[in-house]
């Protein structure tokens, strides 16, 4: 994450509602495909110790995934 800030080529205006979409934001927060893979198959705190790739099969759990990357993009960890 060589950025602190968002980029808007990177925050899209409204949060993604497909799991390709989302997994393209990923890619994007974390600058590598293999580390936004890892990402999104390790299980997450802030999800219940969920995987995120687990709730990419409905437009609310990829909005929840997006609301989580944009909170890692901008350094908002509360």
């Amino acid at each position: 994450m060589k950025n602190d800030h968002p980029t808007p080529e990177h925050c899209p205006k409204t949060p993604p509602h497909s799991r390709d979409a989302v997994v393209n934001y990923a890619t994007a927060v974390f600058e590598s495909q293999q580390a936004a893979m890892q990402w999104l198959e390790s299980p997450v705190v802030a999800l219940g110790r969920k995987q995120p790739h687990e709730l990419l099969d409905t437009p609310a759990g990829c909005e929840t995934v997006y609301q989580l990357l944009r909170k890692i993009q901008t350094g908002d960890f509360s």
